[in-house]
C-alpha cells in the first residue's frame, strides 16, 4: 500500500487508518500492529514538526508492504537530512529532572522495531522499518 501525506499533523489520523486498514487486510498481529502505530506517529510528528520546517508542497510518502514474514514500513520525505537513528539513546537511569528533553520517541522506534534504517537519496529522507509478524493462529507449532 502506498499513499501519499500532505505536511500536516492532522495526516497522522489518515496514516493510522491507513495501517489499520492495511493490517487488517494482511492479519497482521495485534502486538506488530501496535507498535507499528506508535513508531508511526512518533516518525510522523517529528518529520512534520521538524524535518520539512511547514512546507506545504513536500508530500510524505508512506509505504506499507509484508515481505519475509516482517511487516515492512517506509517513510520518504524530502526534508532536511536527517538520520533519526544517528542520536544517542537517553540515559533513562537519571531522574527526570536531570533528563536532557527529546529522544525518547527515537528511543522506542528502536526498541519496538526488529530493524531500521535510514539513507538519504535523491534529495529524500527514506526511513525503513521492520518488524517481525507473530505466526498466524493456524501456522503455530506447525513444523516443530
Amino acid at each position: 500500500m502506498r499513499i501519499e501525506l500532505n505536511n500536516s499533523l492532522d495526516e497522522i489520523v489518515t496514516a493510522m487508518t491507513a495501517l489499520r486498514a492495511y493490517a487488517d487486510s494482511v492479519a497482521v498481529d495485534e502486538a506488530a500492529r501496535q507498535a507499528a502505530a506508535l513508531v508511526l506517529d512518533e516518525l510522523l510528528t517529528n518529520i512534520i514538526s521538524y524535518g520539512l520546517k511547514g512546507s506545504q508542497h513536500d508530500p510524505i510518502i508512506l509505504e506499507l508492504d509484508i515481505a519475509d514474514k516482517n511487516l515492512q514500513i517506509r517513510i520518504t520525505d524530502g526534508g532536511i537530512p536527517f538520520n533519526p537513528f544517528d542520536q544517542p539513546d537517553p540515559n533513562l537511569d537519571l531522574p527526570l529532572e536531570q533528563r536532557q528533553p527529546g529522544g525518547l520517541g527515537i528511543y522506542l522506534v528502536k526498541k519496538y522495531m526488529d530493524e531500521y534504517s535510514y539513507r538519504y537519496s535523491d534529495q529524500q529522507n527514506i526511513v525503513t522499518l521492520r518488524k517481525k509478524l507473530a505466526p498466524a493462529p493456524d501456522q503455530a507449532g506447525k513444523g516443530q
